[in-house]
């Protein structure tokens, strides 16, 4: 693992592993270790524990934002369907969740989040129903 500008970098991310799948990436036990080390940075009752900063920006204004390159004709119909339950808002407003989640203790592992990364495929990670 090695640090750098604040990010903790898996070993694994370095290596010629990605580079080949004929290269072996770090094992399961490797990084399920060094996750139970970064506990010691980050626990996870903290991850617990968000509170609205008052710096938080607006999420109303966020969305809006999220609007621009977007065809103007299609924003109403993405807004009635943001509107039409709190699931529709959560499912259309990843980019409110992006700033609050970016406002909770790290590690500093960067993920690579692409496509539909809304809380509600993130799964019950830490919870009664998730698996080991």
């Amino acid at each position: 693992m090695s640090q750098s500008s604040g990010h903790t970098v898996l070993a694994s991310a370095d290596s010629r592993a990605f580079n080949s799948v004929r290269a072996a990436p770090t094992t399961r036990e490797e990084r399920f270790a060094l996750g139970i080390s970064l506990r010691d940075k980050v626990p996870i009752n903290s991850l617990g524990q968000w509170r609205a900063r008052s710096s938080r920006p607006d999420p109303i204004s966020l969305v809006r934002k999220s609007h621009s390159g977007r065809l103007d004709y299609l924003v109403p119909i993405r807004v009635g369907r943001m509107i039409s339950s709190p699931y529709g808002f959560f499912r259309g407003s990843a980019v409110v969740m992006g700033a609050d989640v970016a406002s909770l203790p790290s590690t500093g592992i960067m993920p690579v989040v692409c496509g539909d990364s809304h809380l509600g495929n993130f799964g019950f990670y830490r919870s009664p129903r998730a698996s080991r």
